[in-house]
């Protein structure tokens, strides 16, 4: 490589070669098992994360489905209650119509009449507070308190004020399951 004081340019120029070829190939080896490798674990990664959303996609469908069966059965359930409320309305309004629309009951019928009210005012009572929220409640109470007053003999049976009172808690029934946000009403002649 050196003669004397000269420099062996081939020499030194074999020898640049001979490294640059070695290390080169060598890094292109090396270059490519990481490609390859990084592919690999960004696959892994990706398929582990794949995973992982699809089982949290499934628990999210599972819990949403009870939601909404827990809301669509508690819907039914309103219905149901206020059905059985709206029939203990009947009742009770049938019977106010024949006990005070000029019917004379003696003391024993009118004890008997105001025991059917008691036990249905509070039958209509308990299905509504189970699950009626407190605008179906207060027009509930309105209703029964007039009534309750009627009973006692400390107001006269106005049909016409009854009704008002009777479609206002049907109106608040109505809003609460959503049939129809927009009120009822009386149009007839009576």
């Amino acid at each position: 490589m050196f003669k004397g004081n000269k420099v062996d340019w081939e020499s030194v120029f074999k020898i640049i070669v001979a490294s640059i070829t070695s290390v080169g190939s060598a890094g292109l080896i090396f270059f490519g098992l990481s490609s390859w490798l990084g592919k690999v674990w960004a696959n892994r990664i990706l398929e582990t994360e794949k995973g992982l959303q699809a089982k949290s996609l499934e628990s999210m469908k599972y819990e949403l489905n009870i939601l909404q069966e827990k809301l669509l059965n508690s819907h039914n359930d309103k219905v149901a209650i206020y059905r059985m409320g709206i029939d203990t309305v009947a009742d009770l309004l049938a019977s106010f119509d024949f006990n005070y629309d000029g019917n004379n009951l003696s003391t024993e019928d009118s004890k008997i009449a105001l025991k059917a009210f008691n036990q249905q005012r509070l039958k209509l009572y308990g299905y509504l507070a189970m699950l009626a929220p407190q605008e179906v409640m207060d027009a509930q109470d309105n209703l029964v308190d007039k009534l309750f007053i009627i009973a006692h003999g400390n107001a006269p049976y106005d049909w016409k004020a009854i009704r008002v009172l009777v479609l206002e808690l049907i109106n608040a029934m109505r809003n609460d399951v959503g049939i129809d946000t927009n009120s009822i009403s009386y149009n007839g002649k009576l």
